[in-house]
């Protein structure tokens, strides 16, 4: 029943979809702006990229090989 029991289950959730009031597709909508607000502010914020901007910004010409160094795996660092 591999092809028969997915192809009803997507048509009985478009049906129930289709249910819906419009005040739960604004609830919906809006949270979902406020989860990817959340999501991307956090992700970006935290991300690995961020943090070597604001190192290489701060970074004098004396430390910067040591941070480099530090923000590099050990897999990658120079023989």
């Amino acid at each position: 029943m591999v092809p028969v029991t997915p192809a009803l289950s997507i048509l009985l959730n478009i049906f129930l979809i289709l249910q819906l009031s419009y005040l739960a597709w604004l609830g919906l909508a809006i949270w979902l702006l406020i989860g990817l607000t959340v999501y991307f502010g956090y992700g970006i914020w935290h991300s690995k990229e961020n943090q070597r901007e604001l190192l290489r910004l701060t970074a004098t010409d004396s430390g910067l090989e040591e941070m480099v160094q530090a923000l590099q795996p050990l897999s990658q660092a120079p023989a």
